[in-house]
C-alpha cells in the first residue's frame, strides 16, 4: 500500500519542530515553480492566501506580485544561487568584523528559513558563517523517510530539480495537501507549447540546462507521483478560459518583494556570473582573497590543487627509488674495493 507522504512521519515531526512550524503542519501550502506558464495567469492572490510560500533559488517577487505574490515562507537555494548571493555582497562579507561571531546576521540575511541544496564545502560554510544569526538554516539532513519521495521525484541519470525537492519538503510540513505553481507536468506542457512561454517567468532568455536536468522525465515523474498522491500534491494547470495576455513587468513599479534576492542583480542580468559561483575555485576567489571573517573559515584555504599533489607523489616515489639504486651500486662498489684490498679472507696457504 503507498503511504499518504503528507501523513505523519518522523523527519516531519523534526523538520516542523527545527523550523517553528505548527505541530499539525501547515493549513495549506504553495509551492511556487519557474515555469513561465505563470505569465499567463494572476495567481498572486491565490498564492498569498497560503500559510507556507516556498520558493526557489533567485526567483524574483518585485514586480510579479500579481502572478506569484510577494511572501516568502521558506527558500531552497543550490550552488548557483549561494555562490552568487555571497559574490555580490563581498563587500558587506569583507567588511564584516574580525570573527565570525561578529557576522552571523547580515541585514541582507533572510529572515525566512533556508534550504541549503549544494554539496560545495565552501557554500555551504560560507553561507552559514554570514547568514546563521538571523536565518534557520537546513540541508538534507531533514529527510529520513521522505529520502523515497526525492528517490520517486528524481531521473535516474539527471539531477533532482530544485521545485521536485521543494514539493518533498512541503509534503512534510502540509498535511492537509500541497497546491504546486509553476511547474512542468503533463498538464501544462501542452499549454506551455502551445503559447510559446519563457522557461522562467522572471527571464525570458532563460535557458534549460540539459547537461545536467531533465525537465520531460522531471515532469513525467511528477505527474505520476501527484497522481499516486491525489490528497497530498495537486498540480495546478490553467484551463484554457482562465489564460490571459502574458504578464509584463514593469520593474519600476511599487513593491515590497523580497530584499534577499531582490536587491541584487537578477538572474537576467547576471547571465554567466551565476553558473560562475557554483563552482567553488570561483567563490573563493570572491570572498576569501580579502576579509578577516572569510579567512577564518578552514574551507577559504586554497587547496592543494590534485595536478600538483600527483607531481610531488611521482618525484617523491622517483626519488626514493634512485637513491635506493644509487645505495645498492655503492654498496656494490664498497664490497669490490674492499676485496681488491686483500682485507678480505683469503683461502689457505699452500707455502711451504
Amino acid at each position: 500500500m503507498v503511504p499518504n507522504w503528507c501523513g505523519d512521519f518522523k523527519d516531519s515531526r523534526t523538520l516542523r519542530e527545527t523550523l517553528g512550524a505548527p505541530s499539525d503542519g501547515f493549513a495549506s501550502c504553495a509551492v511556487v515553480g519557474s515555469s513561465g506558464i505563470l505569465n499567463l495567469e494572476r495567481l498572486g492572490e491565490r498564492i498569498e492566501r497560503s500559510e507556507l510560500v516556498i520558493r526557489f533559488n533567485l526567483q524574483g517577487v518585485h514586480g510579479y506580485e500579481p502572478i506569484v505574490g510577494r511572501r516568502t515562507s521558506l527558500r531552497s537555494i543550490n550552488s548557483e544561487a549561494i555562490g552568487f548571493i555571497l559574490a555580490e555582497h563581498r563587500r558587506d562579507i569583507h567588511a564584516g568584523g574580525g570573527t565570525l561571531r561578529r557576522f552571523r546576521n547580515a541585514s541582507w540575511c533572510p529572515t525566512y528559513p533556508v534550504y541549503l541544496n549544494s554539496g560545495q564545502p565552501l557554500h555551504l560554510s560560507a553561507f552559514r558563517a554570514v547568514c546563521s544569526g538571523v536565518t534557520t538554516i537546513i540541508d538534507d539532513s531533514v529527510f529520513d523517510e521522505h529520502k523515497a519521495v526525492l528517490k520517486s521525484l528524481g531521473p535516474q541519470d539527471a539531477n533532482l530539480m530544485s521545485g521536485q525537492l521543494g514539493v518533498a519538503l512541503a509534503t512534510m510540513l502540509c498535511p492537509k495537501g500541497v497546491d504546486v505553481y509553476g511547474f512542468t507536468h503533463a498538464g501544462s506542457q501542452k499549454i506551455a507549447q502551445e503559447r510559446e512561454v519563457p522557461y522562467h517567468y522572471f527571464d525570458a532568455n532563460a535557458q534549460l540546462n540539459a547537461q545536467f536536468d531533465s525537465l520531460d522525465d522531471s515532469a513525467r515523474l511528477l505527474s505520476l507521483f501527484a497522481e499516486a498522491q491525489p490528497g497530498c500534491v495537486r498540480l495546478w494547470t490553467p484551463s484554457a478560459g482562465a489564460l490571459v495576455s502574458p504578464f509584463k513587468t514593469n520593474v519600476s513599479r511599487r513593491g515590497t518583494g523580497d530584499p534577499f534576492v531582490d536587491a541584487i542583480r537578477s538572474e537576467s542580468e547576471a547571465r554567466e556570473d551565476v553558473q560562475a559561483y557554483a563552482e567553488e575555485r570561483a567563490l573563493r576567489a570572491a570572498i576569501c582573497e580579502s576579509g578577516p571573517v572569510m579567512k577564518a573559515l578552514g574551507d577559504c584555504s586554497t587547496p592543494f590543487p590534485p595536478v600538483v599533489a600527483v607531481l610531488v607523489g611521482c618525484l617523491l616515489l622517483t626519488s626514493l627509488c634512485a637513491i635506493r639504486a644509487w645505495r645498492v651500486k655503492e654498496a656494490a662498489r664498497e664490497a669490490k674495493a674492499t676485496e681488491n684490498s686483500g682485507l678480505l679472507a683469503r683461502g689457505p696457504s699452500t707455502a711451504g
